[in-house]
Formats: structure tokens, C-alpha cells, sequence
């Protein structure tokens, strides 16, 4: 694989992550310890070199974080020399409100934490009409056209390994999906009031998702697989009437 575990980064090449400190002390004197203990078993030998850990002066063991940071500075540097550069993801037509308004928003509410700014840049977005909303909507479609032009090029530059790396991924990425916390932020994003009143909640005071009612979750599955349904069929729509078309 060209994906190296525990770093998120899509590799061109495989790239060996370090050993920790401990892990580096167990390789030098395992093999000490195996020509002086032949017969050893792995699990005692472990053990006797995890209670030489433990004891060992701290100035021992400073020689061995020394030589970790060594190791790890060079695999960051090799991590990022064969990392791919994915293209920004496609926005929400929220986020390309909040994005663009932002700064409006700061500016009107000075001294207040960015969670605030941003519940009341989104309340605000709540309030445009639909044909304002359609407007960043459709900025939506754009966006998201943007993000598959330029996957599509970078798929075009990597090797056969890479790519079948990053096909691996987007697949699996696509296969997830949102997990249902994520679901619940966007559709609080583009609910209205009777949706919400559907389900009993507030729009200005949500409750999280955790506690939700079972038949609340059951009432915002099903208005969310509408609304997807809806927006997917939208930016349908809107992407023919701009002459894309997807092959």
C-alpha cells in the first residue's frame, strides 16, 4: 500500500513510519539479548527488557527520544515530499454563505467566541428567501464541478499505483458517509421551521444530536434522505443548464 498507517497523508511511495523510544531500546537489545539468552522466549524477553525500561536513567533514555526525533523529523520530511495534494473539497451552499459573510459578522460582534459568530451567521442564512438561498446553491453546484475538474487532473499525473491508492480511498471515504452527528450539523444547517417543529426541536436552541429521541432520529432520517434527494436532484438540474455533463 502507499498509504502509511497512523498519518492521514495518501502517499505516492510507501514510507516506513519510526520506531518509538521504547520500541527502539527493545530492537537493540533483543538482539543483545538473543545471542547472550538464545533459548529465551519472546514474551520473557519482552518483559525483561520492558522492566530494563522502566529503570533505566533518564539520561539512558534521553539518548533514545534524541534519536526518535531524528527518525521522525526525517519520515515528516519523506511523509511530505511523497504526499498527495488533494484538491479542496466541494463547499455547501452554507458554507459559501458563511465564507463570504463572515468577516460582516465578526465585525457586527465584536468580542464574541466564533461559536456564537457562527450561530448567528447561519440564523441569518435562515432568513434569506428561497431565491437568495438558491444563489449560493447554485454557487454550490460550481463549487463542487471545481472540486471534480481538478480530481480528475491530478488522477491524470499519478502513477498506476498511486492512483489505484487514491481510488481506494475516495471509495472508501464515499462508502463511510457522513457519520450522523455530521448529518445533524448540515441539516440544522438547511432545515426550516417546520421540519424542525416536525421533529419538536428549536431551530435557536437544537438539542444535540446524543440527545435526541429515538423518534426524533427516525423523523430526521427521514427528512434528511428528502432533503438529499432533493438537492441532489437540484444540482442536477442546474448543472445541465450549464452544459455539465458527467461521463
Amino acid at each position: 500500500s502507499v498509504r502509511t498507517a497512523k498519518t492521514s497523508a495518501i502517499l505516492t511511495k510507501p514510507v516506513k513510519r519510526p520506531l518509538g523510544p521504547f520500541f527502539t531500546f527493545l530492537a537493540q537489545r533483543r538482539a543483545e539479548l538473543k545471542t547472550t539468552n538464545p533459548d529465551l522466549p519472546a514474551k520473557d524477553l519482552v518483559a525483561k527488557v520492558a522492566a530494563e525500561w522502566r529503570t533505566l536513567p533518564a539520561g539512558e533514555k534521553e539518548k533514545f527520544l534524541q534519536q526518535v526525533q531524528v527518525t521522525k523529523t526525517a519520515f515528516d520530511k519523506e511523509v511530505s515530499a511523497n504526499s498527495l495534494k488533494l484538491p479542496n473539497g466541494p463547499r455547501t451552499k452554507v458554507s459559501i454563505y458563511l465564507a463570504e459573510n463572515l468577516a460582516d459578522f465578526q465585525a457586527a460582534n465584536p468580542g464574541k467566541a466564533q461559536k456564537e459568530i457562527f450561530a448567528a451567521a447561519i440564523a441569518k442564512y435562515r432568513t434569506l428567501s428561497p431565491a437568495q438561498q438558491q444563489v449560493y446553491a447554485d454557487k454550490a453546484v460550481l463549487d463542487r464541478h471545481r472540486y471534480e475538474k481538478e480530481l480528475e487532473a491530478l488522477k491524470k499525473t499519478l502513477s498506476k499505483t498511486a492512483r489505484a491508492s487514491l481510488e481506494a480511498f475516495l471509495d472508501s471515504k464515499g462508502k463511510r458517509g457522513p457519520l450522523p452527528q455530521g448529518m445533524y450539523t448540515r441539516f440544522l444547517e438547511q432545515a426550516d421551521e417546520d421540519q424542525a417543529k416536525e421533529m419538536g426541536i428549536s431551530l435557536a436552541h437544537p438539542p444535540k444530536f446524543a440527545d435526541l429521541t429515538d423518534k426524533q432520529k427516525q423523523i430526521f432520517q427521514a427528512q434528511s434522505d428528502h432533503l438529499r434527494g432533493e438537492l441532489k436532484s437540484a444540482k442536477s438540474k442546474f448543472a445541465k443548464s450549464l452544459g455539465i455533463v458527467k461521463t
